[in-house]
């Protein structure tokens, strides 16, 4: 059962991405941002802000709802990493010179199976005319390109790209970008349980070193498998 305070800590982690997937300003928020919070100091917060009683009334009766209730953990519209990630997403040693070509390379395969449209990568493209791929660089050595759904994104899906030769992409502290995941969203929700296991993924130093070691895609894929279960 997931309680109150691992909602809210999960809440921290869909928060801080997806103020990165949409480039806002980053609220610094942490899973240690919520402890010892309870239902009444929740409510005193929103009480400081709202003002119209009425709201605060409905906040507190939902917000009270949604506390006791119980959570399931696995619920049967969640898409895990492995559900949006084939083998044949996955590309070795992709040969590109510019942050534009990497970004294509990778967005191909998504491309010919029709996941996202070739305006999409047009939209993650145009990054590039005001200088803010930096933006994609998530953390070091690896960017998340993406874009707004309304722009083609028709499933939810990932690819994976390792760069033959490290490259710079903007004036990202993160430079230079070797692993490269190009995420096709077709809303704000429905990818974020699959982009949970995609952070805590590249936060594993071994998955890192395989992805800059491997020759095998499927290995990739096996060790993603195996961290999923």
């Amino acid at each position: 059962m997931v309680t109150p305070l691992k909602t809210l800590m999960g809440f921290s982690v869909h928060l801080n991405v997806q103020l990165k997937f949409y480039n806002l300003p980053n609220a610094k928020i942490t899973t240690n941002s919520f402890s010892g919070l309870t239902f009444n100091s929740i409510m005193k917060i929103i009480t400081k802000h709202v003002s119209n009683q009425d709201s605060i009334t409905a906040i507190e009766k939902e917000l009270s709802n949604a506390w006791a209730a119980p959570h399931s953990q696995n619920s049967t519209n969640e898409l895990h990493l492995l559900d949006v990630i084939d083998p044949d997403y996955i590309q070795l040693n992709l040969d590109a010179s510019t942050p534009e070509q990497a970004i294509s390379l990778c967005a191909q395969p998504l491309i010919d199976r029709k996941i996202i449209t070739t305006n999409y990568l047009k939209a993650v493209l145009k990054n590039s005319e005001t200088k803010e791929l930096g933006n994609f660089v998530i953390t070091p050595h690896i960017a998340l390109p993406h874009a707004s759904p309304k722009f083609g994104a028709k499933h939810i899906a990932i690819s994976v790209g390792t760069l033959k030769h490290p490259i710079k992409f903007g004036s990202s502290i993160n430079n230079p970008v070797k692993f490269i995941f190009f995420l096709s969203a077709t809303n704000s929700t429905d990818h974020l349980q699959a982009l949970q296991g995609l952070i805590s993924l590249i936060g594993d130093s071994s998955f890192l070193t395989l992805l800059g070691s491997t020759t095998s895609k499927n290995e990739i894929y096996q060790y993603i498998a195996n961290q999923q279960h």
